[in-house]
């Protein structure tokens, strides 16, 4: 079964998404969905810990990549 956990919190002004799982093409709409979340609010500063991914597929780094596109504008 394919698992994915998203969670963000607020640390000193910048958000920070710590994801664990498989990030691949059938969880990437989950990243997806907490992004706009966050981005709605107009969050400018973002890390992004990858500690706990199992695997990143292309489909996983085009949702950060997409991510960090709209933040940097």
């Amino acid at each position: 079964l394919r698992s994915m956990n998203v969670v963000h919190s607020q640390e000193n002004g910048v958000t920070v998404f710590e994801i664990s799982g498989r990030l691949d093409a059938s969880t990437a709409a989950i990243l997806d969905r907490e992004f706009s979340k966050i981005a709605a609010t107009g969050v400018a500063k973002i890390v992004w810990d990858f500690g706990g991914v199992s695997y990143l597929s292309s489909a996983g780094l085009r949702s950060v990549l997409q991510a960090l596109r709209y933040v940097n504008g």
